[in-house]
């Protein structure tokens, strides 16, 4: 009997070890797990303090994928998708925006600056933007670690102005935490590319060669001249390629404001 006794004695004493082991190995792992519950007022103080990077984050991952459309439709004309216009392959495509028609008459092929804003941009965060948006922001799984996130109906869009492009954020995204939420509201972002005075030059380009003028020699002279308040931050440099009727247009822009980079708009014409 006592053999017994003293058996189920060191076998409570295993499981009380094993329990007060259990328990102070979980305190170590989570030693939060006994803290009483955070209340609405400390709730809603951490909250705050995050919704500030919360939007800087968001914002960064915008600037980086509605700054690839801008650059990447200035290296090609203002073109999203340039299918059925000819291209000159000369270090990537030059996409040709001055050519004669089948009937003989020359055009202007540019885009117009509302085309590149409005249809063209919503068609790249259709096809690619939303996504290369998502990719960057994990979904705010960073910020999921402290906090829930609930991302709701997001609509991005742009507005080109005169000196730089505007994008527009309406994206419902909500930050909460023991039973406290707030509303995020994404900032606009503001990208220093001032789209529409290169067009504007591009056309003033394209428009003389659709004349009979070739945009070089006197016809550029008296351009600058003419227009030197429009070129003051706009370089122009040009290049025949593959032959004297083709000529290919490099229009780059010059940082005067802060963070602002340089701008690349290129193009080409055939006059043949």
């Amino acid at each position: 009997m006592k053999r017994e006794k003293k058996g189920q004695v060191t076998l409570y004493v295993v499981i009380a070890i094993l329990i007060v082991s259990a328990v102070v190995l979980l305190l170590i792992l989570k030693p939060g797990i006994l803290k009483p519950g955070m209340s609405e007022e400390e709730a809603r103080k951490f909250l705050s303090s995050q919704i500030e990077p919360l939007r800087d984050f968001t914002a960064e991952c915008v600037e980086k994928t509605t700054l690839n459309y801008f650059e990447r439709i200035g290296v090609h004309a203002g073109y999203y998708k340039y299918n059925g216009l000819n291209v000159i392959d000369f270090a990537g495509d030059k996409v040709v925006v001055a050519y004669k028609d089948p009937g003989g008459k020359f055009v202007n092929a540019l885009p117009s600056l509302s085309l590149i804003c409005n249809k063209g941009f919503n068609v790249y965060m259709e096809k690619e933007g939303y996504a290369m948006l998502d990719a960057c922001t994990d979904h705010f799984v960073s910020f999921k670690k402290v906090m829930d996130i609930e991302e709701g109906a997001r609509e991005i869009t742009a507005e080109c102005r005169e000196d730089d492009v505007v994008i527009n954020v309406e994206w419902s995204i909500t930050a909460s935490k023991a039973g406290v939420s707030l509303d995020v509201k994404p900032k606009d972002v503001n990208l220093l590319i001032p789209l529409s005075k290169v067009l504007s030059v591009a056309n003033d380009v394209v428009n003389e060669e659709v004349r009979g003028n070739h945009f070089e020699f006197d016809t550029l002279s008296g351009y600058i001249i003419k227009n030197g308040e429009k070129l003051s931050r706009i370089n122009m440099n040009m290049q025949h390629y593959p032959g004297d009727e083709q000529m290919i247009y490099y229009l780059t822009t010059e940082p005067y404001r802060k963070g602002e980079k340089e701008y690349n708009f290129y193009f080409a014409v055939n006059r043949a």
